[in-house]
């Protein structure tokens, strides 16, 4: 019974986030949309890898393991370039918002990006 409610809720926040974009996309132009269309995009593969991971860990054969470890790696790639998208728009948004805002340079996960954080603004008020 939990796992078909953590499906149903998956579903329902995929549904969500597609419509969402879909929304925004009949509103015109929207700082960061197409960034956000790929970050939903990777996380729809990383959906798709979770559900074979499981499948290969229920089978519990050698081969299926070993193909987990492409499959995480994949996963830890996805997770990068949504960081990078996630950069992007932020840069997106506050250079629509007219803030003055360096690239930020490409970053390790679990690493701070300078500029991004609970201090970083535009200096408007």
């Amino acid at each position: 019974a939990m796992a078909a409610a953590a499906a149903g809720a998956a579903v329902l926040a995929e549904e969500t986030a597609h419509g969402l974009l879909g929304r925004l996309r009949g509103m015109g132009p929207v700082p960061g949309l197409d960034e956000l269309g790929a970050v939903q995009g990777l996380l729809d593969r990383n959906q798709q890898i979770i559900a074979e991971i499981n499948r290969n860990h229920l089978a519990d054969s050698t081969e299926a393991l070993q193909a987990n470890d492409r499959l995480i790696l994949e996963m830890d790639q996805n997770m990068k370039q949504m960081v990078g998208h996630y950069n992007a728009v932020t840069v997106q948004v506050l250079s629509a918002a007219g803030c003055d805002y360096p690239q930020p340079q490409p970053q390790p996960p679990h690493h701070h990006v300078p500029g991004l954080g609970p201090d970083a603004g535009c200096g408007r008020t």
